[in-house]
């Protein structure tokens, strides 16, 4: 394959999801959806995620539990809130793990996600000994072990028929659960105020004799694990969002369900329960098992016998639906383990209909095999302590969400990107999540104290171990996940994160409904073909010409007109420092069409210089080049014979000629063939007389608007150094790219000639997470997004930027 401008290997393949368009059909504006995509299959709709939201918490914890508190119901909407944002852009299998493995630390991110997973199937079995309790209010003729085998055989099913049949049995669930919690509180006030057949006018007498608390300070904080494990669950949307047609459209409706959880399920809820139960009542939480659940106590006190049968019938419900989601939710955790390597990863396969066997087996079989504890205990005894060892989790996970959402946000903020490129933000930003993290702290110190002296109990190692035995094995393995695996930075730098890895993207028609919202096309770009398809032959690059071995790549063009728009975006030079370039709106006074070129030519450079003056504060400007294109084949000029590599820059060089296009991602010059040029364009010892020296090119279009090869301009802070090469060109070295996924791209939609592009080239003084450069090229192929296609025509004024 020889250097010429021939030596393109067309290798168009629409690896982002995008279909290939036939001639003439218009598909460069994002019409789909795509990215964060794995083996799992998006079949679950916004009604899915929205009922398995509201039911996913309404299981044993809430029907069997000693209700919950206003402070556990401020953090999961807290946490809530945090998953919302972070679902949307990041919608990934065990999506927990994945965000704290990418913004926080490695080794936490390991440690959530077997945590995680042990407290899956640790639910799985508490669900399954929930029914052995709730099955006893009818008859204890049937052995423990039969009711679990039978019921843990009814969640595997629920679990492997495909993920759409999953969610259906879900949302059926979820409506019989939502529906009843209004019959329960309509039902509790009428037996409050005497309307039962027995006729006892409670009131709110069990209210005034504790105040809604038993036992104090202490009491409240005993209560806390059943709280948290009443509300674990809730934070499902989060895993569910991998396999949701749409996360943009579905997950903020399932966050803003969370209000109707907290003010029906959890706070009137508990309040109906503290107006109808004694707390001194014998059968309240573990007497015989018959009448475990408050709710089922308050209507046979009542006399109320039909209602209470249907209300265990309702538990039971709550109980299998937990634990088949438990059942999903723990294989999904390790599908994303396996993503990232903390996993083997066989297990992030999955077969035709979407379901991974490898997650689905191991966790459906130990959660199954577990719950046969029960056969030797009382069902609250397991529930204890099988709550205890789950809440600790929670609070771990939620904690980490709340954690991951904060260094998420501070990524975004230090990379230099606008809080309007999020595709769904939270009104709650940021005081919901530190509230959430501050509480999760402040309650697992508190649960240590617990630990040490329990409520109404002597201090023992046993007693410990039961509430604190989940945080010791927390620590054991991030311990040893941090020593053995992942040693280095205590936190991951936030300023090289890449944010748009694992990231998905949302079509343009999803996103223009008045909320934040980003603009893409899809385009092709020529790359450089990477040294390991040469033949290992990296010399290939060093051969004089003006192309280099090249293969043709779909990408994303993230658009700059918005930031064109916005009153207080970043300065110029920020942008240059974060992702080496900078856009801004000047309106020329100068410049004239093409054919008249000699008549303003020198006047624009002038203008050109005093503009990087006024927008860099620079204190001296050289013109050292300029270029002018254009996409129309009849107006090039050739090269002439003398302008190779070794020819002396002399003022000038290109002016009076017309250059197409440029094709190829680039940077004109590598550092040290910018530094030549940056003493002969200006002075020898500017780096001496200076303390900092750029060299940039400026580029706008001649006229507008540009809806055919436009400027396409890497973020340069997403640039890998395994994804840069050396060229010789035909002027001394330059930097081609290679194709990576981690890089982002930008182009003006339509630009105009008053919009103006700040190419770094070169700088004397990059500091760590700044932008050394800002790789380039001329669109190859746009697909016809912008419009009808007409020649472009355009001017790059190339500078050397002085500051003292």
């Amino acid at each position: 394959m020889s250097s010429s401008e021939h030596d393109v290997e067309k290798r168009v393949s629409p690896p982002l999801g995008a279909s290939v368009s036939s001639p003439g059909e218009v598909v460069g504006e994002i019409r789909h959806d795509y990215g964060a995509d794995s083996e799992l299959q998006r079949r679950l709709s916004s009604r899915h995620i929205t009922m398995i939201a509201l039911g996913s918490s309404i299981g044993m914890g809430l029907w069997l539990g000693s209700g919950t508190n206003l402070l556990s119901g401020s953090m999961i909407w807290s946490v809530s809130h945090s998953i919302g944002e972070m679902a949307v852009m990041y919608p990934l299998p065990s999506s927990f793990v994945q965000w704290t493995n990418k913004f926080v630390d490695p080794a936490a991110g390991f440690t959530l996600g077997w945590c995680y997973w042990f407290s899956y199937w640790i639910t799985i079995a508490n669900e399954l000994q929930g029914v052995v309790t709730v099955l006893g209010f009818w008859t204890h003729k049937v052995p423990t072990a039969a009711w679990i085998t039978i019921f843990w055989v009814v969640i595997i099913g629920i679990n492997i028929g495909a993920v759409s049949f999953f969610g259906e049995i879900e949302v059926i669930a979820s409506a019989i659960k939502f529906g009843w919690i209004f019959v329960v509180i309509i039902s509790f006030i009428v037996i409050s105020a005497g309307g039962a057949p027995h006729h006892d006018a409670i009131g709110f007498r069990y209210w005034n004799e504790t105040h809604g608390f038993t036992h104090g300070f202490k009491g409240f904080l005993a209560v806390m694990p059943t709280c948290i494990f009443a509300m674990s669950g809730s934070e499902n949307a989060g895993l569910v969002a991998a396999e949701t047609e749409n996360p943009r459209k579905s997950v903020p409706k399932a966050v803003s369900s969370i209000w109707i959880r907290l003010a029906l399920f959890y706070i009137l809820g508990s309040l109906m329960v503290t107006i109808t139960v004694s707390p001194s009542d014998n059968d309240l939480f573990g007497g015989s098992g018959t009448n475990a659940s408050p709710f089922v106590i308050a209507y046979r006190n009542a006399g109320l016998e039909p209602l209470a049968h249907i209300m265990n019938a309702v538990i039971f419900i709550s109980v299998l639906s937990t634990g088949s989601i438990s059942g999903y939710a723990g294989s999904r955790t390790l599908v994303g383990l396996a993503q990232i390597g903390m996993a083997p990863k066989v297990m992030a396969k999955a077969d035709s209909w979407g379901r991974p066997w490898y997650g689905l087996v191991p966790t459906l079989l130990i959660g199954g095999g577990l719950a046969y504890i029960n056969v030797d205990h009382t069902g609250a005894e397991v529930f204890g302590w099988f709550s205890n060892l789950t809440s600790l989790f929670t609070l771990f996970g939620w904690g980490l969400i709340c954690l991951s959402h904060i260094r998420m946000r501070h990524a975004w903020k230090v990379q230099g990107r606008s809080v309007k490129d999020l595709p769904w933000s939270t009104w709650t930003w940021p005081w919901a999540a530190y509230w959430g993290l501050a509480w999760c702290i402040i309650l697992m110190i508190a649960e240590f104290y617990l630990a040490i002296w329990p409520l109404g109990d002597a201090t023992t190692a046993k007693n410990f171990f039961s509430v604190y035995v989940s945080v010791i094995a927390m620590i054991v393995i991030y311990v040893v996940a941090k020593l053995a695996y992942f040693r280095g930075r205590r936190w991951v730098d936030s300023s090289q994160v890449n944010l748009d890895e694992s990231r998905r993207f949302y079509a343009s028609h999803e996103l223009h409904d008045g909320t934040n919202f980003e603009v893409m096309t899809t385009c092709v770009l020529s790359f450089a073909v990477p040294p390991d398809r040469l033949g290992h032959d990296p010399a290939r690059y060093m051969e004089v010409g003006p192309t280099w071995p090249q293969e043709q790549r779909e990408v994303v063009l993230h658009d700059l007109k918005q930031e064109l728009d916005q009153e207080k975006c970043k300065s110029p030079m920020d942008q240059i420092e974060s992702r080496g370039f900078a856009v801004v709106k000047n309106q020329s006074k100068t410049l004239g069409p093409l054919e008249q070129q000699e008549q303003w030519n020198a006047a624009y450079l002038e203008e050109t210089v005093q503009l990087i003056k006024d927008q860099l504060g620079a204190d001296a400007v050289f013109v050292w080049n300029s270029v002018t294109r254009s996409a129309d084949p009849a107006l090039h000029t050739a090269y002439g014979s003398n302008h190779f590599q070794d020819k002396a820059i002399q003022g000038l060089q290109f002016a009076g000629t017309i250059r197409p296009a440029a094709s190829g991602v680039h940077v004109d010059q590598d550092a040290p063939n910018s530094r030549r040029i940056c003493k002969a364009g200006a002075c020898d010892d500017v780096f001496e007389k200076y303390s900092r020296v750029q060299q940039l090119n400026v580029w706008r279009p001649l006229k507008g608007p540009v809806t055919y090869k436009p400027l396409a301009v890497c973020d340069g802070s997403t640039v890998r150094e395994k994804a840069a090469s050396v060229h010789m060109g035909m002027f001394g070295t330059r930097v081609i790219l290679h194709h990576d996924d981690a890089q982002k791209w930008y182009y003006i939609k339509r630009q105009e000639p008053d919009e103006c592009l700040i190419l770094k080239i070169y700088d004397s003084s990059v500091r760590d997470g700044q932008a050394e450069y800002a790789p380039h090229t001329g669109v190859d192929d746009l697909r016809g997004a912008d419009g009808a296609e007409t020649f472009r025509e355009s001017i790059e004024v190339r500078l050397i930027v002085c500051y003292t």
